[in-house]
């Protein structure tokens, strides 16, 4: 294996963040009814979001990860672990499918500190929105901010306005906005992120929601970039939210 090749697997992996998106299907058929635009005020969306957001503080997820793109290695779907113990702090362990752990992120607040116990590196880091927006964030950290992002508290109603039947779009920082748009039940089925002008910076996309509840988690997440070069794409395996036995 390549020098390089266990790093790209290690920003492949640190994508893994959240709760969930689907696989799309593989096949279109010829004749399709088209789907029904949901509506909703912008004020729902916020409060909705914000509860969301919330419920978020101690939710512990078992997770299937795998890259799109990148190394065979990175490829293979591998078990992954994420403590979320609130907006500023999370935890991912990664481990390869053959067991041992590859890859350990911590974040606390602004900062991060990456473990990769196969090759007794750690590096320390910076979650540096500026330099996302500016498009200067290292090409290996991207993801690792993108993760951190997408458990920030977004949804306020000073700093988020409506953007369509169906989206919010919120201020995050000078030159950093994200549009989240929504289902029928105000559950996010996209978040795309924003830099001066509109530019992309990443997307992350939800979908298999277990349930028809608002609070119901989604089942898969897919989180790419702008250069259209493949894809973060998680699955929750298990969800366990404070309280909860852990069986």
């Amino acid at each position: 294996m390549t020098g390089g090749a266990p790093r790209r697997r290690a920003l492949a992996y640190a994508a893994a963040g959240i709760a969930a998106l689907v696989a799309a299907s593989g096949c279109a058929r010829l004749l399709t009814r088209p789907a029904r635009v949901a509506t909703h005020d912008a004020t729902a969306i916020i409060a909705a979001g914000a509860a969301r957001e919330r419920a978020l503080a101690g939710l512990r997820l078992t997770l299937s990860v795998r890259a799109t793109a990148g190394p065979p290695a990175a490829r293979l779907a591998a078990p992954a672990y994420l403590a979320i113990d609130d907006a500023d702090h999370l935890r991912l362990q990664v481990l390869s499918p053959f067991g041992p752990t590859v890859l350990d992120l911590a974040t606390d607040a602004d900062a991060f500190t990456l473990r990769l116990p196969m090759r007794g590196e750690t590096r320390r880091g910076a979650i540096d929105v500026a330099a996302l927006a500016a498009g200067t964030t290292p090409e290996d950290e991207r993801m690792i901010v993108a993760l951190a992002l997408l458990f920030r508290p977004k949804m306020d109603r000073r700093r988020c306005r409506a953007a369509g039947p169906a989206a919010v779009n919120c201020a995050l920082a000078a030159d950093l906005t994200v549009t989240t748009t929504v289902d029928a039940a105000l559950r996010p089925t996209r978040e795309d992120f924003l830099g001066p002008g509109g530019r992309p910076l990443f997307t992350a996309v939800f979908e298999d929601y277990g349930g028809a509840a608002g609070s119901a988690l989604p089942g898969r997440i897919t989180i790419s970039g702008d250069g259209g070069d493949g894809a973060l794409v998680i699955r929750v395996v298990k969800a366990r939210r404070p309280g909860e036995s852990a069986a």
